[in-house]
């Protein structure tokens, strides 16, 4: 055999040799990356997302009657959260919306709230705070759910509510919360037209005053005039006036004066994680 003999066969055999063992393809090698790189993310944001769920907790902010000496009758629950980056509501909520996690931190809320309902005093309501989207929530609506068993001692009150009237069988839908017990009530009377068109749509049980109007009203005449018109058309509707955001004595008083009998706010109780209020 001769040496360019010898030389052809090696190479021939290197040949069949890189043919037998081809080189991996660089795009599966990348594609197959690229999917465990985003399943170990989605599993990292899940266990975030869990955490952030586990650092929240409520707040109950006493409502009370001011004819009846300031009796509590009954508590607005506010979320809030153990993360010192997640501190406000807003921010959690900002979390949950950036995450696509909010339907799920609403369901935790409630959750909460169902558990706390128990540890209500005798005669006393939780309001609970629910926007257009946990309308849509079939959750809100099963009635064998915690939150839905303890329907009767809940008032759902509605924020956020732009949306509503893109909800095209809200009527049926607020008819089907009542029928499981629950009651509703509108915010933010006073601070634009959604509140007077949400007490039309929606009919609810108790409308809040927005603090805007409660603000100084002792020295305001004509806020004190227009919440008197407020007072008397809740009056003949059947429904329950509450005042937010009262801050002091004077306050209080002028909102007792003008028929207001309802408040919330630093005033008559801060938020505290027991059923507790501030004595005036």
């Amino acid at each position: 055999m001769t040496a360019a003999t010898s030389s052809m066969r090696t190479s021939s055999s290197a040949t069949r040799a890189a043919v037998v063992i081809p080189a991996a393809r660089p795009a599966l090698v990348s594609s197959r990356r690229s999917a465990s790189q985003s399943s170990r993310n989605a599993s990292e944001d899940s266990a975030a997302f869990a955490s952030v769920l586990g650092s929240i907790w409520m707040a109950f902010q006493p409502i009370v009657s001011l004819g009846r000496g300031g009796a509590v009758v009954a508590y607005e629950a506010l979320v809030r959260s153990h993360d010192a980056a997640l501190s406000s509501p807003p921010k959690l909520f900002e979390r949950a919306a950036s995450a696509g996690r909010r339907l799920e931190l609403a369901r935790a809320i409630r959750e909460r709230c169902a558990a706390a309902v128990v540890e209500l005093p005798p005669a006393v309501s939780l309001f609970v705070n629910v926007d257009a989207l946990d309308l849509l929530d079939p959750e809100l609506f099963r009635p064998d759910s915690a939150f839905c068993r303890s329907a009767k001692t809940v008032v759902l009150e509605i924020t956020e509510r732009e949306g509503l009237e893109q909800i095209k069988d809200i009527t049926e839908r607020v008819h089907a919360l009542r029928a499981l017990g629950f009651r509703i009530a509108v915010d933010d009377l006073g601070a634009g037209y959604s509140g007077l068109s949400s007490i039309a749509l929606l009919e609810p049980e108790y409308v809040k005053l927005d603090m805007s109007l409660t603000r100084d009203i002792a020295a305001s005449p004509i806020k004190r005039r227009l919440v008197s018109s407020m007072t008397d058309a809740c009056r003949d509707l059947g429904i329950h006036l509450i005042a937010e955001g009262v801050e002091n004595e004077g306050e209080a008083r002028a909102l007792g004066a003008l028929g207001c009998d309802l408040a919330q706010g630093y005033y008559v109780g801060r938020p505290s994680a027991a059923f507790a209020r501030s004595e005036t």
